[in-house]
């Protein structure tokens, strides 16, 4: 890896409960349990207000993601690859980070799964987006914003992402 790319690249590590996908109408359930998929998951998988706000940091700071959802148990890159550009945030996937997932392992939180993947690749600047219940170790982290449940990201969020984001 190019050492300069290293110090100046951005990285978004996002989780999708509770941040995009408010379970409601659908969620991670409806997307990999379910034998007959409804006509439109795709279209109301994630929030569209949500979505708005994710567009706004994206179109700001060009990042690339890490996936730290624990839907990482149910799909490989290209799954979450199409189930991404389905639900129109094909930009996201396309800006998958090469390593494209910090997963928990047993016994971690999913603090411990970011700090081990940073101490793997290193960033000029990251952001955490997560929420209050799954984001376990990361309250009081500078770099994360933490959602409200059946919340997820909202306006505000976008400031105090810029400010993270920041090089």
């Amino acid at each position: 890896m190019d050492s300069n790319l290293a110090t100046t690249e951005k990285v978004i590590f996002l989780d999708f409960d509770d941040v995009i996908c408010l379970n409601s109408p659908y969620g991670g359930h409806d997307v990999f349990h379910k034998r007959r998929r409804p006509v439109d998951l795709w279209e109301r998988l994630f929030d569209p207000g949500c979505l708005v706000v994710l567009g706004a940091i994206h179109q700001e700071h060009q990042p690339k993601y890490v996936l730290t959802t624990s839907w990482i148990d149910y799909a490989d890159r290209s799954g979450f690859e199409a189930i991404l550009k389905a639900s129109g945030l094909s930009y996201v996937a396309q800006a998958l980070h090469e390593e494209w997932s910090a997963p928990q392992g047993r016994g971690m939180t999913r603090a411990d799964a970011i700090r081990r993947w940073l101490s793997d690749h290193p960033v000029g600047r990251f952001l955490v987006l997560d929420d209050e219940m799954s984001g376990v170790g990361l309250k009081g982290w500078a770099e994360a914003i933490l959602c409200r449940v059946n919340e997820g990201l909202v306006s505000e969020h976008i400031d105090g992402a810029s400010r993270i984001l920041c090089i």
